[in-house]
């Protein structure tokens, strides 16, 4: 599976360095063991500033969960943007704390298919969510994140992040990993645009690729 434009790739290939010894020389001498080196302790400002990015990071946190009402039946409602979002991604059921199973991964005409026929508490107009709405669910642990470039890749986030790159307590047991909007590329017809719940970077992908799916439905905003 093609992963999204936008996600990084981390992994490098090593390099394998050959060393010839001469079979006359000498054995060397086994060094010393290096005595462990002690760590300093924090100082008081550092013990602070700890502290303090702590308490920033969950007022972050907090902020992301404030956002969703946390319905019974598996579901969360975002009253501000008028959006009830499924809290398990297509293929996992919510056993009344959290999501269990296999999620599923479908190419884009399958997770268009799927989600209109989908049925969930108690509802069947359920869709795909459309790229902005789906990129507004990621949240960076950090509070930091990169700027989109001028297409819209990108935007992930930065520094010491957690992932998955979604706030958990509304959306357990995300998996780490691509998911699709209905969004289409509005040049290439065999590219859509999806989210990465991995880095929280937004970006195009062949709509053969397989990922996962979320799926959100419209709800009437509060007058």
């Amino acid at each position: 599976m093609n992963v999204f434009a936008s996600d990084l790739c981390r992994m490098l290939p090593a390099l394998a360095a050959g060393v010839l010894i001469s079979a006359c020389a000498p054995a060397p001498e086994s060094a010393p063991p290096a005595a462990p080196s002690e760590r300093p302790a924090p100082t008081a400002e550092q013990l602070e500033r700890e502290q303090q990015e702590l308490a920033r990071r969950e007022r972050v946190a907090q902020a992301a969960r404030a956002r969703f009402e946390l319905l019974d039946n598996g579901v969360a409602l975002d009253q501000e943007a008028g959006l009830m979002w499924a809290r398990c991604a297509l293929g996992m059921e919510w056993t009344g704390q959290t999501c269990a199973g296999k999620a599923r991964q479908l190419n884009w005409d399958q997770a268009l298919e799927e989600a209109e026929r989908a049925s969930l508490a108690g509802h069947d107009d359920w869709r795909l969510p459309t790229q902005p709405e789906l990129y507004a669910l990621t949240y960076c642990s950090t509070g930091v994140r990169s700027e989109p470039n001028r297409e819209g890749l990108g935007g992930g986030c930065a520094g010491d992040y957690a992932s998955p790159t979604i706030v958990e307590e509304v959306f357990p047991a995300t998996p780490i990993g691509n998911f699709w909007t209905s969004t289409p590329h509005a040049r290439f017809n065999f590219s859509a645009w999806g989210v990465s719940f991995n880095t929280g970077h937004t970006g195009t992908g062949g709509r053969n690729d397989y990922v996962f799916v979320r799926l959100v439905r419209d709800v009437a905003a509060p007058q």
